[in-house]
């Protein structure tokens, strides 16, 4: 299921990141902003890189370890 405010946010990160700001920063941003990661708990440097880093947020899927389309 896609959740809509999920997809702005992954979307914001991404777009900022490749402008040059770092996940800390990005964090720091969401959390003053109160917005909260899929589980509800605040953000931080290490969430939004692997946010950044998610072969699903990239649309790569892995089946038994190997990326099959």
């Amino acid at each position: 299921m896609i959740v809509t405010a999920e997809v702005a946010i992954a979307r914001e990160c991404l777009t900022r990141y490749l402008d040059g700001e770092t996940p800390t920063v990005l964090a720091r941003d969401l959390n003053q902003r109160d917005e909260r990661t899929a589980l509800g708990h605040e953000w931080n440097g290490d969430s939004v890189r692997a946010l950044l880093d998610s072969h699903h947020m990239a649309g790569i899927r892995v089946f038994r370890g190997e990326e099959v389309g």
